[in-house]
């Protein structure tokens, strides 16, 4: 019998690879920019404009799960649906949600506690901030369009741009939302 030793096997074999990163610590980064998964800033902002853009990290698989995103945000917002943007899969930004795979790639499985809960806190935390600039308490305000107003007065209103439009939240998700 032949031995073979390391040396005749690495002369013989056909390649030998080697790989590295000039960035080993952004190989399993999340969120660059500092926010965080349980920080309502880690799962969307509103713009100046008052158009809302949403972090998902996981992907579209074609069973509609864009669609149904982009809905629960226009929802539990209170916006248009065409001034909603979803951003998803993108590592660099996006929130870490683990693998879209098999069950973990259902809509059903979805944010039961991450962007519904960010955009509930956002909500809660927009009424309240509507309800100091206009004078008039929380549970006489509503929300359309991305406009607060008062109930018995919609000409008292306040949009989300001008409430917070391009600024942080800086907020834990709150669970009671």
């Amino acid at each position: 019998m032949n031995r073979i030793n390391r040396r005749t096997f690495l002369k013989t074999s056909g390649a030998l690879v080697v790989t590295f990163s000039l960035a080993p610590e952004s190989l399993f980064s999340q969120r660059l920019d500092g926010a965080s998964s349980n920080q309502v800033d880690g799962w969307l902002s509103i713009n100046a404009d008052g158009s809302v853009t949403a972090f998902t990290g996981k992907c579209e698989l074609g069973h509609g799960l864009y669609t149904a995103q982009t809905q629960l945000v226009a929802e539990e917002l209170s916006v248009p649906l065409n001034r909603v943007k979803l951003v998803q899969c993108d590592t660099e930004i996006t929130p870490d949600q683990g693998t879209t795979s098999g069950a973990q790639s259902h809509p059903t499985n979805f944010n039961q506690s991450s962007l519904a809960l960010a955009c509930a806190t956002a909500r809660e935390t927009l009424t309240r901030l509507a309800a100091t600039r206009l004078g008039i308490p929380a549970d006489q305000l509503s929300a359309r369009d991305g406009v607060i107003s008062a109930k018995s007065d919609s000409t008292k209103k306040v949009s989300y741009g001008e409430l917070i439009g391009g600024k942080k939240f800086n907020l834990t998700l709150d669970t009671r939302a």
